[in-house]
């Protein structure tokens, strides 16, 4: 299908429009509402976690005796659940609701999380593991974490705000979410901190952090409860379909997607799975590749990606400005490009603060993107069919996780820089990939810009 075709498919998403008397008052952002409010505050405890678990994680398994092709293993477990969550939690929210899946996807993630951290066995490791989510994707110094459920928030999110205010709502729930992961980034420092005033043994104190992590994920799913969700997917609440939407939405769809959007998705499939191959490559193991490499203790770490969190902020903070300033894939393409260089460079940095200054680095520029990828696919989709879309389009992540983390795991056996490098190189096929598919591909809120303009 051409460009043109694609861009016509994407504009029949149509921007929504802001509630009738809205008043923004000059201290809260138009966009920030109730529903958006529940949402931010979900998110953020999901931050909370991933700013401590890809670190506690790889440190539980070598103190109960495992090491880097185990938690390859884990990793592999946990990124084939994702992948299943990925595909049910886009299809099922369009169909048997938004919040649902939050909610069960929630509930789940706190059962397994507690018999995680009660077993020593490799087999139930993984296979609670894998169900609790155990090491989230992306780790902790990214930003904030989006969950396995992220594509029912993200449709939730976008159906409550205006489509020219999306990618800025997004980037600010991240920022806020950033403050927080960077206080679930000291949490790391816990166990070690029990030890040596009470006793308390380094395992004992993992395990507690479990516990609180599956509390964290019941209070997500009694969170979620409020929040509204619109009967018609893409219109605000109480308000019938566009007529844009009526005309355009087609009477036969596949796992909800009708014939435009699959032409549109499947670019982002072969795109996200780049980037699973690369990420695959990192998370935990970063921790673990700081353990192995430098010594650094969870306390050490804890600090690291505190600062790492608080410093990724004002790039989250100007994600959007940039996005309208300089075009969406423009700032998507750059920032994943200079980030590469970043990450090629640990490993080969010779002291300690090099390392950190070189990954502080990678994740300043790769935070800037996060937002912008997000709110991208929903900026060229239809509204009814952005959960289904982002869930499916996420699927080839969690494929590409699967594929690299299991061989992760072996390369450092080999040389603990390995992975780091051939991650970078998965990044720069990533990034040519994305310019090359989506250069004339537009949000809606660009292409109503570029109207107004030629008026």
């Amino acid at each position: 299908m051409s460009s043109d075709g694609l861009r016509s498919a994407a504009s029949r998403s149509g921007a929504s429009q802001p509630p009738e008397g809205a008043q923004a008052r000059w201290w809260v952002p138009r966009w920030l509402n109730r529903d958006v409010t529940f949402l931010l505050i979900l998110q953020g405890l999901l931050s909370l976690t991933i700013g401590y678990l890809p670190i506690i994680v790889p440190l539980y398994l070598i103190a109960i005796g495992y090491g880097a092709v185990q938690l390859g293993l884990l990793i592999t477990a946990v990124s084939f659940c994702a992948a299943l969550f990925a595909v049910i939690s886009g299809v099922a929210s369009d169909r048997l609701g938004r919040k649902t899946v939050i909610i069960a996807s929630s509930l789940l993630m706190a059962f397994g999380t507690v018999v995680f951290s009660q077993v020593t066995s490799l087999y139930l490791l993984l296979i609670f593991g894998g169900i609790s989510m155990i090491s989230p994707q992306g780790g902790s110094g990214s930003g904030a974490g989006i969950g396995p459920y992220y594509p029912a928030v993200q449709a939730l999110l976008s159906a409550h705000v205006d489509d020219h205010d999306r990618t800025t709502a997004l980037s600010s729930i991240l920022l806020v979410c950033g403050i927080i992961g960077a206080a679930g980034s000291l949490i790391a420092k816990l166990p070690e901190l029990l030890h040596h005033l009470a006793g308390m043994p380094m395992i004992a104190g993992y395990r507690a952090v479990f516990i609180v992590t599956a509390a964290i994920n019941v209070m997500i799913a009694v969170l979620t409860l409020p929040v509204g969700e619109q009967r018609h997917p893409g219109t605000r609440e109480g308000s019938p379909p566009s007529n844009d939407e009526a005309e355009a939405d087609p009477g036969h769809k596949r796992l909800g997607l009708s014939h435009d959007t699959w032409a549109i998705v499947w670019r982002f499939m072969l795109v996200n799975w780049t980037n699973g191959l690369a990420v695959g490559m990192l998370g935990p193991f970063v921790t673990y590749w700081f353990y192995r490499q430098w010594g650094t203790t969870a306390d050490q770490l804890g600090s690291l990606f505190f600062i790492i969190n608080l410093i990724v902020i004002p790039p989250l903070y100007a994600a959007g400005p940039l996005a309208r300033r300089f075009g969406t894939v423009n700032v998507v393409a750059w920032s994943r490009a200079i980030s590469t260089v970043f990450l090629a460079l640990v490993p080969l940095m010779p002291t300690l603060v090099l390392a950190y200054a070189a990954f502080l680095g990678r994740q300043l520029t790769n935070a800037m993107s996060v937002p912008i990828r997000q709110s991208y696919i929903m900026g060229v989709v239809r509204p009814s069919e952005r959960a289904a879309a982002s869930g499916i389009a996420n699927l080839p992540i969690q494929v590409g996780l699967t594929m690299s983390s299991l061989s992760a795991g072996f390369l450092m056996q080999l040389a603990l820089t390995i992975p780091m490098e051939v991650s970078a190189a998965f990044q720069v096929v990533n990034t040519a990939i994305y310019w090359w598919f989506f250069r004339s591909l537009p949000p809606v809120e660009e292409r109503a810009s570029e109207t107004r303009s030629a008026r």
